[in-house]
């Protein structure tokens, strides 16, 4: 407690008069405000924005650890809600879900959908994350290239498609068939989970739009060449050179115990060795669509196989909750001194188990 109020003191003691005083009332309206309800998260994504802009970007982040004991990705939500919403709606947005608004406001979102929930709210419905979350679904075709801002980063195979482009993606100059990222719905349920996003090891620039990861890997950072540390998402590359160094790579981070948690989202390719490691060891949601990825300048589409989300943690019954409403989570059970009937598994690393069955989770 006394290292956190000097922290804070040396803070404020490097700023002019005008700024300390500012920043210390937003202080002391935020702590206010985080004790209302989601009406006020638009006011308080608000004051973080005047703030952030007067302290810059270095003192932020240190601002926000000093009196919330926040990260910038948790600050970030507030304003993304700020943003999105203009104040005039925010007794409209009364009783909205944090969650639901949190959902609605990050950056792949279509404005579309946003427009829908303010219109669904006047109209007396409450807006519930699951409630926002189906409108999201319902409005998938939108996932497009102007929505998700590709301006950011353009895909490192070539120049943005044309949005109204009938060229076969798999027909561009330089097409690469593992640069395809992942619609917010399965990032916020990843979220739901683990919370922050430490490390995204196998991303770009315009994939982090909906990912924000606190630290990603490019191809050219070479994530298999570095260590994986905190809550990862993985969206690996799919082609089969890489995908199994990427598994071996995460179990290998798991094991050596610096990876806390990890959601990994693969095809189901359940005639390679590297799927049934994975599902010889953790929980599976076999979910029930197929994904539809994205990349910048074409709409997303239904990949051409199904695909499995894996969780490597402690929070399975946090994983089951949440990714339950995806699809069907399973895991399989195991005994490495059972005999008779079993079947054997190679585990990560080589070592031999035994599996009795796959089951359901319904915990």
């Amino acid at each position: 407690m006394q290292s956190k109020q000097r922290d804070m003191d040396d803070l404020y003691a490097g700023l002019d008069i005008e700024t300390r005083i500012v920043v210390q009332q937003r202080t002391g309206e935020i702590k206010t405000l985080m004790q209302r309800t989601a009406q006020d998260l638009i006011e308080i994504g608000q004051k973080l924005v005047e703030v952030k802009v007067r302290l810059g970007h270095g003192l932020f982040g240190a601002w926000l650890h000093a009196e919330f004991e926040w990260s910038e990705r948790t600050a970030q939500r507030y304003m993304s809600v700020a943003q999105a919403f203009k104040s005039d709606t925010v007794s409209v947005l009364a009783n909205a879900e944090a969650k639901a608004l949190y959902l609605l406001a990050a950056p792949s979102t279509p404005e579309i959908v946003r427009e829908d929930a303010v219109q669904r709210a006047e109209a007396g419905e409450r807006l519930t994350y699951n409630t926002a979350r189906e409108m999201v679904q319902e409005h998938k075709h939108l996932y497009s290239a102007p929505s998700l801002r590709p301006s950011v980063c353009q895909a490192k195979s070539g120049p943005l498609l044309a949005e109204t482009s009938d060229t076969p993606i798999s027909a561009v100059p330089g097409y690469d068939g593992d640069e395809w990222y992942t619609p917010v719905e399965y990032l916020e349920a990843a979220r739901a989970v683990m919370g922050d996003i430490d490390l995204d090891p196998a991303s770009c620039a315009a994939a982090q739009e909906v990912v924000q990861a606190k630290v990603f890997f490019t191809k050219e950072d070479d994530g298999l060449a570095r260590e994986w540390r905190g809550q990862i998402w993985l969206n690996p590359p799919y082609s089969a050179a890489l995908a199994p160094r990427f598994i071996d790579k995460l179990c290998a981070e798991y094991d050596a115990g610096r990876l806390d948690e990890a959601v990994v989202l693969v095809n189901n390719a359940t005639d390679t060795a590297w799927f049934h490691n994975l599902l010889g060891r953790f929980p599976a949601c076999f979910l029930r669509k197929r994904v539809p990825f994205w990349r910048p300048g074409h709409n997303g589409g239904g990949a051409r196989q199904g695909q499995v989300i894996f969780y490597l943690g402690p929070k399975v019954s946090e994983f089951w909750r949440v990714f339950s409403l995806l699809g069907v989570v399973v895991w399989a059970i195991f005994d490495a001194q059972a005999t008779g009937e079993n079947v054997p598994c190679v585990r990560s690393g080589g070592s031999v188990g035994s599996v009795r069955g796959i089951v359901g989770l319904g915990l």
